[in-house]
């Protein structure tokens, strides 16, 4: 598989995530709070791709191996390529951390899920790390710099 295969299966393992996150709350039939991740995930899909893929050498040049996030960052403002900043970390962070944390009130009563909700993520996570990163042109990111100095 090349990375770029690893980026779309990696998108397709957070995918997966997510829907267990969603059957989740459906469960408890509180369609609201689903409409609420549905929406809490558009949300997060934009925001790490403004705070982190906007600014990304890989979008650029067409080379992205994430298919969503990196089409979603051609539609945002332009940002200038350069050094990411505490606030360009902490945005895509919170942007993506929601993603994990917002389910978790209605996956503990399912351990099933819940333990299928992290693994999946910590799979998806590892797939991102170790084959997609190892491959990225964008050297001013930190995956893609501790990458190189590991491997």
């Amino acid at each position: 598989m090349t990375y770029k295969h690893h980026g779309l299966m990696s998108m397709v393992l957070f995918s997966a995530m997510v829907i267990i996150g969603i059957i989740s709350i459906a469960m408890d039939k509180n369609w609201l709070a689903v409409a609420g991740y549905i929406v809490l995930n558009l949300l997060s899909t934009v925001g790490v791709a403004y705070f982190y893929c906007a600014k990304c050498i890989c979008r650029t040049n067409n080379n992205c191996s994430h298919y969503i996030i990196g089409k979603t960052a051609d539609y945002l403002p332009k940002r200038e390529q350069g050094p990411y900043t505490i606030s360009d970390y902490l945005g895509m962070m919170l942007s993506a951390g929601i993603v994990f944390v917002f389910p978790l009130y209605w996956l503990l009563p399912h351990i099933n899920m819940l333990i299928a909700f992290i693994a999946i993520g910590v799979i998806a996570g590892m797939e991102i790390i170790f084959a997609v990163c190892t491959h990225c042109e964008n050297h001013r990111c930190l995956a893609c710099k501790w990458q190189k100095k590991i491997f």
